[in-house]
């Protein structure tokens, strides 16, 4: 029996060895494949990066000092319009930072802002805000879906935006269904599509950046996935580790 044990332990050890080796080799591999990133590649640390509190001030500040070039936050609407930082429908009522306070902030840094939108509703008040702190050139929205672009477009006119889309894995290596999507991002006035990074491939990648899109992707938060992202050639990645991803670029 101890000796059925003593095997089935090293068989155990050799198997983990042999995942740690194997997903080292990805990482390593694709590392050593990745090619130069584009011109205005960019790191946005996802609200709550580095175990901060999520659509917090702090979360701000910890993306910031991470070396992320934008950060995210949500945003939704009190009933009085008022635009505050949250992702929940049912705990707007308890957000305790507003989107001015969050852009207020921001005024004193550099970095640019990935305002996630979560709705609509009075959205031309966000955007008088972004306009009172002068970050008009600094912000662009996210979470747009196909619904929510003329909302987008009547209230925030100013504010760029990529279109959210979503890939499903039969779908990911069917480049017509990519050059389609790609079209509605641009029908729809987008700068570039958005979505898991479950769905990219460096075809689907290619095709869009050929039709003058930016890609997005998130929320890559291991350094295999990572890796991958950035060999399939993403203008964007969204991490809740910008530190990490910041390491990993750093070594290219």
């Amino acid at each position: 029996m101890r000796k059925i044990i003593f095997w089935s332990v090293c068989s155990l050890i050799i198997i983990s060895v042999a995942v740690i080796s194997a997903i080292g080799f990805v990482c390593s591999d694709a590392a050593n494949r990745i090619p130069p990133l584009s011109e205005n590649f960019t790191i946005t640390a996802h609200t709550g990066c580095e175990k901060t509190p999520e659509n917090s001030l702090e979360s701000i500040v910890k993306g910031i000092a991470s070396g992320a070039n934008v950060v995210e936050f949500d945003i939704r609407f009190l009933e009085d319009g008022t635009p505050v930082l949250c992702h929940d429908e049912d705990e707007k009522s308890y957000s305790s930072v507003t989107a001015s306070a969050a852009l207020a902030l921001l005024a004193q840094y550099s970095c640019k802002v990935n305002l996630d939108l979560k709705e609509t509703s009075h959205l031309e008040n966000l955007a008088y805000f972004v306009e009172l702190y002068d970050l008009g050139d600094r912000c662009f929205f996210t979470g747009v879906s196909a619904d929510m672009v003329d909302d987008v477009k009547e209230k925030a006119p100013e504010i760029p935006y990529y279109l959210n889309i979503k890939v499903p894995l039969t779908k990911k290596h069917n480049l017509a269904y990519a050059k389609k999507l790609g079209s509605q991002a641009l029908d729809a006035g987008a700068i570039g599509v958005n979505l898991n990074y479950k769905g990219v491939t460096k075809e689907n990648v290619s095709v869009w950046k050929d039709m003058g899109l930016l890609v997005s992707v998130y929320t890559l938060n291991r350094a295999m996935d990572i890796n991958l992202a950035l060999y399939k050639g993403v203008d964007n990645i969204t991490t809740l580790k910008p530190s990490l991803a910041k390491k990993i670029i750093g070594k290219l």
